[in-house]
């Protein structure tokens, strides 16, 4: 069965909405609505150009998969970093420094959302029940880590954006991008070390660094309301 566009693309945003309903009702200072769907619109964007560097990757040294699975990754925090650093920082807005945090969450949601479109059009999906069962699995894999790794960057870059002004953290971003690729290269592994997985070693794959994500961005945010940075 062939789903309509509009099929693909409700089941492809509902994660990323369901994600940012979460983290604004989080929010005490809500943000204009103009600037989140600007925020998640860019993250959307910076799609185009992560498949440019992928598909260049692949051509260049896609037989190590490995090293082509890092720099996948290492492309899409690079990205969706810039999507911020390019559309978000320059408005006065960003006046917190939990805000640099929140739009960096926002842009891993709108990246989140054009990537799971592209999942959910694999022609296996054929029955509506498994473009459904698709859509959850990427709700509480991909979806949430593409939000918690550019929150845990975005973490880092506030705290250096409100006390010297400068807009990137070496430190930040090697660790969002550790734990992404740690998260990736986990399932990869599994896919050839277990033959068969069962439901319960698949959610603990799927969880561990999760959770880990999870802990690191709540301490994040907490952090980043107690200090005073004027």
């Amino acid at each position: 069965m062939i789903f309509s566009i509009w099929t693909y693309l409700a089941f492809a945003l509902t994660p990323s909405l369901l994600w940012l309903i979460y983290y604004l009702r989080k929010d005490a200072h809500p943000e204009p609505n103009w600037m989140i769907v600007k925020g998640f619109l860019f993250g959307a964007l910076s799609v185009i150009p992560t498949l440019a560097l992928q598909i260049f990757f692949n051509l260049t040294v896609g037989q190590f998969l490995i090293i082509f699975a890092l720099l996948s990754v290492a492309s899409e925090e690079l990205m969706k970093y810039l999507s911020v650093r390019w559309g978000i920082f320059p408005s006065a807005e960003v006046d917190e420094p939990t805000d640099v945090m929140l739009y960096l969450v926002i842009a891993g949601l709108g990246f989140a959302a054009v990537e799971n479109f592209f999942y959910l059009m694999n022609p296996e999906n054929i029955q509506l029940t498994q473009v459904a069962v698709m859509a959850v699995v990427r709700f509480i894999s991909a979806t949430l880590i593409h939000a918690l790794s550019s929150g845990l960057l975005g973490y880092f870059i506030a705290k250096k954006y409100f006390l010297t002004g400068k807009r990137f953290s070496g430190k930040g971003f090697l660790l969002a991008f550790g734990l992404h690729s740690l998260y990736n290269l986990s399932i990869m592994l599994a896919d050839h070390l277990i033959a068969e997985p069962t439901f319960v070693q698949i959610l603990i794959i799927i969880s561990v660094i999760p959770i880990g994500l999870i802990i690191l961005n709540v301490y994040g945010f907490k952090d980043l309301k107690k200090i005073n940075f004027k």
